[in-house]
């Protein structure tokens, strides 16, 4: 942990240097969610705040994430429950048209405790997404996990353009015996979620506004069973999105 963290550190530290050589973009975003669901994982049922910063230097990007509660829900009103830094390579296949593959790494900072005295180590992950331009934009990212969970998650996600500039998404997530034996309890290797995702994007100039509503389900019943995170079947919260681009 300490030694991926210091090379996220490294990262950041030569960015200056790296920005010199190449073209420098930046992004901010805020969401304001209904709730904060992670891979099948409840793990706020009230309003959250995901404000994320990044920064791109060719094919080269470094970044922040973090969710605030917005309740006293977990005990964290106005309080970051998790930041999240990664930092990431990405390319195309000229060979390919239309393929693009990313790589990377995050490192999950989970701050205090929950509400029971609970609480969540920091943990570790490298991973790998290959996405292809073509019908319903299918996109597979795996995730494997270089610290407490040592295990895989992997998702593949659906997307289409519908009329009136409305976008559709789905996804399924699948994770290893390792990863919901650590997550759930449940030592199988298992579907963790189904996710349904509507929005309508607008763009104004540098400013992308997204609302959206989004519908999580747990297909696996050994998960909704085991009650570690809201075993609820049908999880449906809207979400608004804004984006600018410097």
């Amino acid at each position: 942990m300490k030694e991926i963290t210091g090379t996220l550190s490294l990262v950041f530290a030569l960015w200056p240097v790296y920005a010199g050589l190449c073209d420098i973009s930046y992004q901010a975003s805020i969401d304001l969610s209904g709730r904060y669901v992670w891979r099948g994982q409840d793990i706020s049922d009230r309003p959250v705040l995901q404000p994320a910063f990044e920064l791109t230097l060719g094919q080269f990007a470094a970044g922040l994430w973090g969710n605030m509660d917005l309740t006293h829900t977990n005990d964290r009103c106005g309080d970051f429950s998790e930041l999240d830094y990664y930092a990431s390579y990405s390319g195309s296949l000229a060979d390919l048209a239309g393929l693009e593959y990313e790589l990377g790494l995050i490192v999950y900072d989970f701050h205090g405790r929950w509400a029971d005295g609970s609480c969540t180590f920091d943990t570790v992950e490298a991973y790998c997404s290959i996405s292809l331009a073509t019908f319903l934009n299918p996109t597979v990212c795996a995730y494997l996990d270089l610290d407490e969970a040592d295990g895989l998650y992997v998702s593949l996600e659906l997307s289409k353009a519908l009329p009136l500039g409305f976008e559709l998404s789905a996804g399924l997530g699948l994770a290893t015996s390792s990863y919901n034996k650590y997550y759930w309890g449940v030592d199988s290797t298992l579907p963790n979620d189904i996710t349904i995702r509507l929005g309508r994007p607008v763009t104004i100039g540098t400013w992308r506004k997204n609302p959206s509503l989004t519908y999580v389900t747990i297909p696996s019943a050994a998960l909704r069973k085991t009650e570690v995170y809201n075993p609820d079947s049908d999880l449906f919260f809207l979400g608004l999105s804004i984006q600018k681009e410097f």
